[in-house]
């Protein structure tokens, strides 16, 4: 993002608003938080305006050498498809508090859906903006510079230049969609990736799971969370002080381990929810008028909505496979 501003943004005077040194950046261990990534965002926008590109720029050019071995994991991958299946667990590496990934065959087009939980801030737009560009320029790096998706797909209104986007994409790019994604086509994904190396894919993969073999105890954390909030869900969302009760914490205990694992009550709150109306829909003949109860709404509007949100389509369609 520096390097693509510099022509519009002194670089020093960057530097100094995010905290950092030229040395840090260098230092994969050195993070910037999300109130000033935000921000800075937002800076180089107005300093770039009115067309803004500068996020495009800088997400493609991004490679999976930068993402150290999750990235070569993905170089590697013998499909694309296996590299899409494996984004969830390995992108907990880079990214925290990462609300979950579906792919979804359908004959001649898969579609790659990823859920992203983000308030309308126009900084974190930009980044969402830019997050589709760089698995792109990932996917491109693996699979040749010609690969492309059928469409993409932002849940939001633009935010960025559209035709800077449809320029890099090469596709067509809509916005205010049903969910945050692309298509592709199946056959494209099922190809054998020019680098593909099962074996070597694996060692990266067997790095990879060491890393994260050091993070468990506050996966573990977060899963006895998510069990007991979906326990207490139909008297509504459970409060977090009953939950830290349950578990043997003070509520302002709970809440540190839990900001230290980069996620938030509130998302646990609305991830049980999402996995609960998931198993009852597939699972039960239960209404969505009961189903939404079970859940913790007061409303199966309220329910409706979120699970649009969730899903990208009603809680009816998802039960019916439609």
């Amino acid at each position: 993002m520096l390097e693509t501003a510099s022509a519009f943004v002194p670089r020093a005077s960057l530097l100094a608003e995010l905290g950092l040194s030229e040395a840090d950046l260098s230092d994969p261990d050195v993070m910037v938080s999300v109130r000033k990534y935000v921000a800075f965002m937002e800076e180089l926008a107005d300093a770039e305006g009115p067309q803004i590109k500068f996020h495009t720029n800088a997400a493609s050019s991004m490679t999976c050498e930068d993402y150290g071995a999750v990235g070569l994991a993905w170089k590697t991958a013998p499909q694309l498809l296996t590299a899409f299946e494996r984004i969830e667990r390995h992108s907990r590496l880079f990214v925290k508090n990462v609300a979950g990934f579906r792919i979804e065959q359908d004959g001649e087009f898969t579609r790659w859906i990823h859920f992203r939980e983000f308030p309308p801030v126009r900084g974190l737009l930009l980044s969402n903006e830019a997050a589709l560009v760089t698995y792109m320029s990932l996917c491109r790096e693996a699979y040749g510079a010609d690969f492309g998706p059928v469409s993409v797909h932002y849940s939001h209104s633009a935010v960025g230049c559209p035709l800077a986007l449809e320029e890099y994409f090469r596709s067509p790019v809509k916005f205010d969609a049903d969910y945050y994604g692309y298509v592709f086509r199946t056959e494209d994904l099922l190809r054998k990736t020019p680098l593909g190396d099962t074996h070597v894919s694996s060692f990266f993969d067997s790095h990879i799971e060491k890393e994260l073999s050091e993070r468990e105890g506050d996966a573990d954390l977060e899963s006895q969370v998510r069990k007991e909030i979906g326990l207490a869900l139909s008297d509504g969302p459970p409060p977090i002080g009953m939950i830290a009760d349950k578990l043997g914490l003070s509520a302002r205990t709970l809440q540190r381990r839990l900001s230290d694992a980069g996620i938030t009550y509130q998302t646990l709150v609305d991830q049980s929810r999402h996995m609960l109306s998931r198993n009852l829909l597939r699972d039960t003949s239960y209404s969505l008028a009961e189903i939404a109860f079970l859940t913790g709404f007061s409303e199966q509007s309220a329910f409706n909505r979120a699970f649009r949100r969730w899903e990208g389509r009603p809680p009816g369609s998802f039960r019916s496979g439609a």
